[in-house]
């Protein structure tokens, strides 16, 4: 379900389901359903992920079975744009850009048929219903898999990559594209086209897990590059920072304990790892 504080003062959500056409539309304040928004005319077999705009106030959802990304406003549960490209939309903090990922892979094989970023540009000063610009889409090889905007700098965003030991930062200003290389890699193989590799922000530092090599990278968002591995951490799949006060980290990655003022709990397969000052 999604929810945000702009839509209706928080008191609406919007419930996705990859086998209804449309969305399911709850009043939260009343605990009551207040309907269903069909898209089937479009082709929509199901509906995937959302994502909303405070900017111009519209949500942005995945049509399952086309290849479309429906625009939606919110006050009128009206459709108003059919965007002709798919995947997992995420909104920058400022409302101002929505950037879809989008992966393609042969699941018998599990080879990578194609890896973008579309990238919706918003801006505030349009005129009532006029259309978000669509920059030229980003080739991103590695395959696409999770987004999180910097701490710090909210036009830069950092994308985790299935199929290689890089993430992407995305300059969303400059509409530009760098890496960060060393970062490890996930497990993957055919059947497991699901995959997926989460990134997570504890105070100033990016972290992912890197199944591969049982070792978890940690980024630091300010300098924009890798701060180092964490080794021993099997099969990590899940992280979690929890706001804990402990003395500053050490300048060196040898014998590294701690991560900002952050406890980070690594979700295994079958247990909890915690890391701890």
């Amino acid at each position: 379900m999604y929810a945000y504080k702009q839509v209706n003062d928080g008191k609406v959500g919007y419930v996705t389901h990859m086998f209804d056409p449309g969305l399911h539309k709850l009043d939260l304040s009343t605990k009551t359903y207040k309907g269903f928004v069909n898209v089937s005319h479009y082709g929509c077999a199901g509906t995937f992920n959302f994502a909303y705009s405070s900017v111009n106030k519209h949500g942005f959802f995945d049509c399952r079975g086309t290849n479309y990304t429906l625009e939606l406003d919110v006050s009128s549960d009206q459709i108003v744009r059919k965007w002709n490209f798919n995947g997992v939309p995420y909104v920058s903090p400022d409302g101002r850009f929505i950037v879809t990922l989008y992966k393609s892979v042969n699941e018998s094989s599990n080879a990578l048929i194609a890896s973008k970023v579309y990238v919706l540009a918003i801006t505030g000063d349009s005129a009532p219903g006029s259309a978000p610009t669509l920059k030229t889409p980003i080739d991103i090889p590695g395959g696409v898999s999770d987004l999180v905007f910097a701490p710090e700098n909210r036009l830069v965003a950092y994308i985790s990559l299935i199929y290689s030991d890089r993430i992407a930062v995305l300059d969303l200003k400059l509409h530009t594209v760098t890496y960060i290389t060393g970062v490890g890699s996930v497990l993957s193989g055919p059947g497991r086209h699901s995959t997926s590799r989460p990134l997570i922000i504890a105070g100033s530092w990016i972290v992912t897990p890197a199944t591969a090599s049982s070792s978890v990278a940690i980024i630091n968002a300010a300098t924009k590059k890798l701060h180092g591995m964490v080794s021993g951490v099997p099969g990590g799949r899940g992280l979690v920072a929890v706001q804990r006060k402990v003395p500053s980290p050490p300048t060196s990655v040898t014998g590294y304990r701690y991560l900002s003022w952050e406890m980070l709990v690594l979700i295994l397969p079958s247990a909890l790892y915690v890391m701890v000052g």
